[in-house]
């Protein structure tokens, strides 16, 4: 029963990277934020490179989104793809190249082989744990579902919900256009699309952590450390059953976001092409789910304000390199903020909706500013000894910091983290001053935001430790072990004695 679901999801995701490819192979890959990638982060790229191709179609107000022009577009890319790679896949048809590569290669695909592991266990498990489930959630699913269905009907993303509801489509739905693809390519009804490719972003979330990881340092533990956390320890998104399907269609890119912003933020200058592009990930990420974006940006901002107060001249070029980077990915946004200020004057901020609209329900906790915060923590692992295990292993990190101020080697990365929590920690701290009718800050989003932070602050401290014991030579320990036999004996005798 969850043998075909997998080999579906697992077909989905090869379609959506031979989308993207060739924009990374013929463009991207000759800039320098770009040109080191390995194979798993390219292929995470490739995904939501493949994702924005067939956003920028859904969006366009010219039917483009219907089955023949997509399956068009897939076979195209593919044989680009192929092209692309000739030479590649023609050498290493002897069997005898490919076990050369591998025995060159050996410590890179013992690393693949774990992450891949990683991410078919963690695919396997939803989809084997959750496949006695009908749809998912009747709440949520119903309602991604719904605009799934519109955009099918429409061959684009409508500005209303018609024939079905008279209300607009204001949120963006980067993330539906995904689901209504595996609709055409795999022949899924509906709610299942949205039910099953959920749970492939959802596993995907390790890849994206393998990225965040490299980018944090060039060196294999981060990505292997992150990996593993997303995977084993942290309770987002393992635990999650159903729901919030757009937030994660869109982590995996929000972790690779932050590794392209944390190599942006260190380089001393940056092309004009490398921050356009990031600036349309960005944006991207922004369409699958508006919280992301805010994030990236206030921490943005955070960062340049740390630049312009520390080396003024380099502050401004910062400020300069991020203001195009927001341009651009405003620029993918434009179209959902043309909705949202034409339909504001309107009852409920919406075209639709009767005059007597009363207004939404809020789904804030009334004087609880610290609410996310309670929420990043509960999110740590949802068993409370494993969550005071993790605080606990927090805070020896930052004794162990400040008793032998061995903290330059990691010094970037905690600041990167203590940026990420402090903007998530904001932002959901603002939300609880907006008007109930105007809830465009999420602070339960905000709260998983600050739980990644203390995931990258705790692969700090993995990683802290095994230098450490990797550095600990055996005949330091002897003498360490033979020291400390040598003090109790003499302790114990000399009390003996008196």
């Amino acid at each position: 029963m969850m043998l075909l679901p997998t080999l579906q999801m697992l077909l989905l995701m090869f379609l959506l990277a031979m989308l993207g490819e060739p924009i990374r192979f013929f463009l991207l890959k000759h800039l320098r934020m770009f040109s080191d990638l390995d194979f798993i982060q390219a292929l995470i790229l490739d995904i939501y490179l493949g994702g924005l191709i067939l956003y920028v179609l859904a969006v366009l107000p010219f039917q483009l989104f219907n089955f023949f022009i997509v399956l068009g577009f897939t076979m195209f890319f593919f044989l680009i793809s192929l092209f692309a790679h000739f030479d590649s896949l023609r050498k290493y048809k002897d069997f005898s190249q490919v076990k050369t590569l591998f025995s060159k290669n050996n410590v890179k695909v013992v690393d693949y082989l774990l992450v891949f592991g990683m991410f078919l266990f963690l695919l396997l498990f939803n989809i084997g744990a959750l496949s006695g489930l009908v749809f998912g959630g009747i709440f949520d699913e119903s309602i991604h579902a719904l605009k799934v269905q519109v955009i099918l009907e429409n061959g684009q993303i409508p500005m209303t919900l018609q024939p079905y509801l008279p209300e607009g489509i204001v949120y963006p739905a980067a993330s539906h256009v995904i689901f209504a693809y595996a609709v055409q390519m795999l022949n899924l009804i509906v709610p299942k699309s949205v039910f099953y490719v959920t749970l492939l972003f959802k596993a995907l979330s390790v890849f994206g952590a393998y990225f965040l990881g490299k980018k944090l340092s060039s060196g294999r533990t981060y990505a292997l450390f992150l990996s593993f956390i997303f995977t084993f320890v942290s309770s987002w998104p393992l635990y999650v059953v159903w729901g919030s399907n757009p937030f994660l269609v869109g982590f995996p890119l929000f972790l690779v976001n932050l590794g392209l912003f944390f190599s942006l933020a260190n380089a001393e200058k940056n092309d004009i092409a490398e921050l356009v592009v990031i600036g349309l990930l960005f944006g991207y990420n922004g369409t699958l789910i508006v919280s992301y974006i805010q994030t990236l940006t206030l921490i943005t901002f955070i960062v340049c304000a740390y630049w312009l107060i520390r080396r003024r001249d380099f502050g401004n070029r910062k400020l300069f390199e991020f203001s195009i980077m927001l341009i651009a990915a405003l620029l993918v946004l434009s179209p959902f903020f043309y909705r949202f200020f034409v339909f504001y004057p309107y009852p409920g901020h919406n075209i639709g909706l009767p005059a007597d609209f009363l207004g939404y329900q809020t789904t804030r906790l009334p004087f609880t500013v610290t609410q996310a915060l309670e929420w990043a923590f509960g999110n740590l692992s949802p068993h409370y000894l494993l969550r005071f295990l993790t605080l606990f292993m927090l805070g020896g990190l930052a004794l162990w910091l400040w008793k032998t101020k061995d903290y330059v080697d990691v010094k970037p990365i905690i600041a990167f983290a203590l940026s990420l929590f402090f903007s998530a920690a904001l932002l959901s701290a603002f939300s609880f001053f907006l008007p109930s009718d105007l809830e465009v800050i999420s602070w339960g989003h905000q709260g998983i935001i600050i739980a990644i932070s203390l995931n990258i602050l705790l692969a700090v401290l993995y990683a802290k430790l095994k230098n450490f014991f990797y550095n600990l030579k055996p005949e330091r320990v002897y003498v360490l072990f033979s020291k400390k036999i040598f003090r109790n004996v003499y302790s114990r005798g000399w009390f003996f004695c008196s």
